[in-house]
Formats: C-alpha cells, sequence, structure tokens
C-alpha cells in the first residue's frame, strides 16, 4: 500500500480530529502516521499499552474478502491485545461508496 502524498497529511489530521467520542468519559486516541496498516496499528497498540483496538470493518464475504484482504481481520490475528471490530451500518456503507463515485 503506498502512503499518501505529504501535502494530504494536513487535511487527513484536520477530518482526524474531528472524531469525537460519544460519550466524554471514553479516552480516544487519534495517530496519523504512514506505513502498513497492521504493522502500524499493532506498533502503536504496543507502545502506548493500549488494553482495546475498536476497528470498523467492511464486513466483505466470498471472492470479495479473499482477494482484498482484511485490515482488520490480520490485527484481530497480530494484535497483543483485544480487538474489537464494528461492521457499520448499512446507510453509511451506501452513503460512502456514493462520495467515492463522485
Amino acid at each position: 500500500m503506498t502512503p499518501p502524498p505529504a501535502e494530504d497529511y494536513p487535511e487527513a489530521q484536520k477530518q482526524l480530529e474531528q472524531i469525537q467520542a460519544a460519550n466524554p468519559k471514553i479516552r480516544l486516541d487519534r495517530r496519523l502516521t504512514a506505513g502498513d496498516p497492521v504493522a502500524e496499528i499493532c506498533r502503536l497498540a504496543r507502545e502506548s499499552k493500549t488494553r482495546l483496538i475498536v476497528m470498523g470493518t467492511h464486513g466483505r464475504k466470498g471472492l470479495n474478502r479473499l482477494l482484498m484482504g482484511s485490515v482488520a481481520e490480520q490485527v484481530v490475528r497480530k494484535a497483543d491485545c483485544p480487538v474489537l471490530t464494528v461492521r457499520l451500518p448499512i446507510r453509511i456503507r451506501r452513503r460512502r461508496r456514493t462520495m467515492a463515485k463522485a
């Protein structure tokens, strides 16, 4: 996977900072890094002594899953801590696909 160009980082960081936890008591860490997603997620989790990783998943099945692979699945297998995967509601997945086509 090729990292995005450096000029895209400020916009990505801005979008990342807009993510808020629904409950203010929940600690939310945001990190922007480049590299292999699985290796970076596992490395950051180890370094920060993370107790739980929560990840979204596309919920691909069958041939698509086999061909595309799954970052979430690899993190579940390789992380030193528990990983909770959450499949996005169908309306959000559809909206993202529509936005990607535009």
